[in-house]
């Protein structure tokens, strides 16, 4: 097993009294040792220092909502005094992070992609490699807690947990019943619900504890799959609210009016309702244009976009996070397709904290009250969808309204340093009652 860091080579970059440090060999040297003391040494907040192996069976770093949530979590309990490993995929971006340490594993020339959701070659192959790579880390660095992150990094992280006696937690960012649905992996829809709805009832027990995020998936798995209400903890994401603190000159000033969706083209996006709901509005007035800012293949988007006569009024932007502010709070209108998502997209936050209006449909609005801080529309509901765009289009003091109530309460209620606090809590708690 090699372990590579975020950078080029072999080395593993660490933290160490706030500076990143490089070793050869991937081997655990005397200065990362005595960064973290594990018997009394406290954080800056009065909390015990814990080593920490976060697991990632995912690209990572990657700007979309699973990496982003691990990362952010990385760094904020780092930035408190926690040493934090994160095993992860050879895929991700190259930029290090003082914060937290990163160990890959061995490249896999034949296999690059990065798109979201589970496939064979990934099941069978890539996860395979990261169970090994785990479970060396957890013999190499006795971590004192696991944090699993999806359901492939509870798997990988099983023999690792048992065999040394590490407390494992599992991260739900959703729940299968309701994703497996979007992959197809070759299965008939009945074969992967039931496959799904199996998973969701036993893989959360062997867990030590549940992180959800989201009170509708902790209501689920009390509910329907049986867990008792203190195995889980809700923790929401966070958001850099002033990171989105965007010019509002991404585009030029050319009279017409900008819709911007920023995220990844996989089909639980609700893609196709925004195609079919952005007909509607230009059908109704013609000086808007839809720009989707994406890092996914966008062939078949291209296609449906030419089917629906959109070609001339759709702009493609690569995804670019530190560009990414600029362009959605230089949008009139930040549109949410979604229309299950049992956890809160990550997008939905950036957006609050753009401080833009906001239209979603009804199964992912997160925090979005309908006429307070965004406009909710029944999933499905293409020309509400379509007339709660013309609305804020043709009313701008409400949109700015609405814009400014989401960023306020993004501003105050949706922050890392509360989801890291509390994160520390749920490490206590399972560290003295495995």
């Amino acid at each position: 097993m090699t372990t590579n860091s975020l950078d080029s080579g072999d080395g593993l970059h660490r933290r160490s009294g706030g500076s990143v440090r490089l070793q050869q060999s991937g081997d655990i040297g005397p200065d990362s040792r005595h960064a973290a003391t594990r018997a009394s040494d406290l954080t800056s907040a009065g909390t015990r220092r814990r080593r920490v192996l976060m697991v990632a069976a995912c690209p990572f770093p990657a700007r979309r909502g699973t990496p982003v949530r691990i990362e952010r979590m990385a760094e904020e309990l780092g930035r408190r005094g926690h040493e934090v490993h994160v095993a992860t995929y050879h895929l991700g971006d190259r930029e290090l992070s003082p914060h937290f340490a990163v160990h890959r594993i061995r490249d896999v020339p034949s296999y690059s992609t990065t798109s979201p959701g589970p496939n064979w070659r990934k099941l069978l192959r890539l996860d395979p490699m990261l169970q090994s790579t785990v479970y060396r880390l957890t013999r190499r660095l006795r971590p004192d807690v696991i944090h699993a992150h999806h359901f492939e990094g509870l798997l990988v992280s099983l023999a690792a947990s048992r065999r040394f006696r590490t407390p494992l937690i599992f991260d739900a960012h959703v729940l299968l019943d309701g994703e497996l649905e979007y992959f197809e992996m070759g299965m008939p829809n009945t074969l992967r619900r039931r496959a799904a709805r199996t998973l969701d009832w036993i893989l959360p027990r062997s867990a030590d504890h549940v992180i959800s995020v989201s009170d509708e998936i902790k209501n689920r798995l009390e509910a329907e799959y049986g867990l008792r209400a203190d195995a889980v903890t809700v923790i929401r994401n966070g958001v850099e609210t002033p990171f989105f603190e965007g010019s509002g000159t991404a585009f030029p000033r050319d009279g017409l009016r900008r819709i911007v969706f920023a995220g990844n083209l996989a089909q639980y996006q609700g893609i196709g309702y925004l195609l079919d709901a952005f007909r509607r509005v230009i059908d109704a007035r013609r000086d808007v244009r839809l720009v989707v800012v994406t890092e996914s293949p966008a062939d078949e988007f291209a296609e449906q976009s030419a089917a629906l006569g959109l070609r001339d009024y759709v702009e493609l932007v690569p995804s670019d996070l530190r560009l990414l502010p600029d362009f959605l709070a230089s949008a009139e209108v930040l549109v949410n397709p979604r229309t299950r998502c049992p956890g809160i997209p990550q997008k939905l936050l950036n957006y609050m904290a753009a401080g833009v209006a906001i239209v979603s449909f009804e199964g992912s609005k997160g925090y979005l009250v309908d006429g307070r801080n965004g406009i909710v529309v029944p999933n499905e509901d293409v020309k509400a969808f379509a007339n709660g765009i013309l609305q804020l289009l043709d009313d701008p003091a409400m949109a700015g309204r609405l814009g400014a109530e989401a960023r306020e309460f993004a501003r105050r209620s949706l922050s890392w340093g509360a989801t890291a606090e509390m994160i520390e809590d749920v490490y206590a708690r399972v560290i003295r009652n495995p």
